[in-house]
């Protein structure tokens, strides 16, 4: 791998770019400016108006990116929006937008967009045949879960207990959240749920599940389910305790390497520090034991 070409695409050895020792990847997360736009003003609708730099109009955007959608085909099977009534529905992805950012404010979030899609399509390819790799930005992939939760929560598609949730608050912070991957807080980001010896089943099927505080009802992260196991976004500090839902999760993985009968994947993070992040073997084709 050191001597091979980067994953990034630049040509350079990998061990002379953004391979650092063995497994820990140092690529740096997109640029994001969501305050110093070039724009002045304060567009009703857009979720980050109070900024002062909005453009005039709103933009349509999905409340999980286009690219993704699209990686994932042009029909999508959804369930858990209050407008479903607890139904599972096969709709087009048209029909999964909403009007709650400016077009610059959007625009400016994009990039996070294009990780994702990245990340997604990569997913998705596994169980196809043959040997691929590619490393994404974990930083990317955190903010992305981070403003898809958003778009979910302002625009009222959320659920709790079979109920649509009205009002749920956004994170005091959220400029500095999605600009500045320094800014979370230790435990806060990217958890993979994984147990040593685990197996999943292939699938391409795609869930984002909200995750809500047990005493206040404010949203506190996001589940990604994907390929038989989730990938848990949380936006505040947290500390792993015995017996939690986090406490075989692991944080902030350096890569996971997925081996099929048909070939074998892997999809490297990078992480901007220098902290370990444990890299994770994961084996499909049969269910996973039951805990």
């Amino acid at each position: 791998m050191r001597e091979a070409p980067c994953l990034c695409g630049s040509g350079k050895k990998a061990k002379r770019c953004c391979l650092r020792g063995t497994n820990h990847w140092r690529l740096p997360g997109s640029e994001v400016r969501v305050r110093n736009t070039g724009q002045q003003g304060h567009r009703d609708g857009c979720y980050l108006h109070d900024l002062g730099s909005c453009h005039t109009a709103l933009s349509s955007e999905h409340y999980i990116s286009r690219g993704v959608l699209d990686a994932l085909g042009p029909k999508i099977q959804v369930s858990g929006f209050p407008w479903l009534k607890g139904e599972t529905k096969t709709v087009g992805i048209q029909s999964l937008t909403t009007n709650v950012l400016c077009r610059v404010h959007n625009s400016a979030l994009s990039p996070l967009d294009q990780a994702a899609t990245r990340f997604i399509t990569a997913m998705k390819a596994i169980g196809v045949g043959g040997n691929h790799h590619e490393v994404v930005s974990g930083h990317d992939i955190e903010r992305w879960l981070l403003k898809s939760l958003v778009a979910l929560t302002v625009s009222k598609n959320l659920m709790l207990e079979g109920q649509r949730v009205e009002t749920a608050g956004l994170p005091g912070d959220l400029p500095h959240l999605l600009e500045d991957p320094r800014s979370w807080a230790p435990g806060a980001g990217l958890w993979l749920v994984h147990r040593e010896g685990d197996v999943f089943p292939t699938t391409a099927d795609i869930e984002l599940r909200p995750l809500f505080d047990a005493e206040t009802g404010a949203v506190k992260g996001a589940d990604l389910r994907i390929l038989g196991f989730s990938i848990v976004l949380l936006i505040d500090a947290y500390r792993r305790k015995p017996g939690s839902p986090l406490e075989h999760a692991v944080y902030r993985p350096a890569d996971f390497t997925v081996r099929t009968s048909s070939g074998t994947r892997m999809v490297a993070l990078a992480w901007m520090d220098d902290q370990f992040h444990p890299s994770i073997l994961i084996e499909t084709g049969v269910p996973a034991p039951t805990p």
